[in-house]
């Protein structure tokens, strides 16, 4: 009889963002009869409930003075004056090494012993050092998820040989991370996948329109992705106008939450909403704020915009290939190796609001065209990147260590 494997992923967002649901997708779609799936959440916010609903072991890895470090994390990143808030971190991170890390190091250690742990999984912190010190110091190997642009320290680059395998989510990720000393050898490139969804049987619900008092035979233009600069909600507001004064019955609603506890997020929404009364854009524009039904909502959009600034890799932007809509993104980063330009969608420069309005403009004046980057955007999903696909590449490293 074979032996399964216990598998412990260590994941560290907070928000239920693309991280989030890839590892969602790995657990449902692991061959349980080779591998157990155990999850130790670092933050008990909203992608950890979300997950803990699920019928998998999901744990928080809950140290004796997590939440006052959070708590003095949170402070000193309101702090007015920037010298003293420089200062006042360096002091924080030592402050959490001994009150959190080392005490997680500790807590991780004992339970992969325990429960007789065959790997450890970190999910969307390449660089937790104490899963990466706990496994090590246990014997079992630890692989490791990139799913973002980063800068190394020499501290975290030390910890790069304990690693066994780098998993990037696209090839402009293992590049960056290539030219700052991680060996391409060490890393595999997985993209990150979807489940199938048929166009024809998502449209079947049409009450989502209604709900944002959007009335049938408008255009509804989408965007989905977390309220941070980086996702370049921005550029598509500014890019609005140009698009009304060609499409006067669009609107445009984006989909995506904030993360309360950042400063650089709230202050990134406050100039959204200053932009949007700037623009004079009114009830054209709609933020829905976090939404567990996106696949739903996805429904009632007509085109898809994803102006991201440095995007690993973008699994809206897959989910909008699978849900058949035609898609105007930017042309670096991963949507650059999703896309193919003038076949699955149309590629933009990053921050190029009249690009935007432009590429928008000639799918919707040419619906055609519009339905021929749609269908083979559903085409290259189905074929390229579904789930299934990235959950066996996942096994087929695990099955290389356990």
């Amino acid at each position: 009889m074979d032996v399964k494997h216990n598998i412990l992923y260590i994941e560290g967002s907070d928000v239920y963002g693309g991280s989030a649901q890839s590892l969602y997708d790995i657990l449902n779609y692991l061959d349980k009869t080779k591998f157990n799936p155990i999850v130790f959440y670092r933050i008990d916010a909203q992608s950890f409930f979300r997950l803990k609903q699920s019928n998998y072991e999901i744990l928080l890895l809950k140290t004796p003075f997590l939440y006052y470090c959070r708590f003095l994390k949170n402070s000193i990143s309101k702090h007015p004056y920037k010298y003293l808030k420089k200062i006042l971190t360096r002091f924080s991170k030592g402050i959490e090494i001994v009150l959190d890390r080392i005490p997680a190091l500790l807590i991780l250690f004992v339970f992969i012993k325990k429960r007789k742990i065959g790997l450890v999984h970190l999910n969307n912190q390449p660089y937790y050092y104490p899963g990466i010190i706990a496994a090590s110091i246990a014997g079992i190997p630890c692989i490791s998820h990139i799913r973002g642009y980063g800068k190394l320290s020499i501290f975290t680059k030390g910890f790069s040989k304990f690693i066994k395998i780098f998993i990037p989510v696209s090839s402009a990720i293992k590049q960056h991370y290539k030219k700052m000393g991680i060996s391409g050898e060490k890393q595999i490139v997985i993209y990150d996948g979807v489940k199938e969804c048929s166009l024809a049987n998502c449209r079947q619900d049409n009450n989502i329109k209604h709900e944002f008092n959007i009335q049938d035979g408008n255009y509804v233009i989408g965007h989905v992705g977390r309220i941070v600069w980086h996702k370049g909600q921005s550029y598509l507001l500014e890019a609005a106008p140009q698009i009304l004064e060609r499409i006067p019955n669009a609107y445009f609603i984006f989909v995506g939450g904030i993360n309360a506890d950042v400063k650089e997020d709230l202050l990134y929404k406050v100039k959204l909403d200053v932009l949007l009364k700037k623009l004079h854009l009114g009830e054209k524009v709609i933020f829905t704020g976090y939404r567990s039904d996106t696949r739903k909502i996805f429904t009632c959009f007509d085109l898809f915009v994803f102006p991201s600034l440095m995007e690993a890799g973008g699994v809206a932007l897959l989910e909008a290939m699978s849900a058949g809509l035609p898609i105007v993104t930017v042309n670096e980063g991963g949507p650059a190796e999703i896309i193919e330009d003038g076949v699955s969608g149309l590629l933009v420069p990053p921050r190029d609001s009249t690009a935007i309005a432009k590429a928008v403009i000639r799918i919707f004046k040419h619906k055609k065209f519009g339905r021929f980057l749609s269908h083979n955007a559903t085409l290259r999903v189905q074929k390229e990147f579904c789930v299934k696909k990235m959950v066996k590449s996942i096994e087929e490293i695990y099955d290389r260590f356990v």
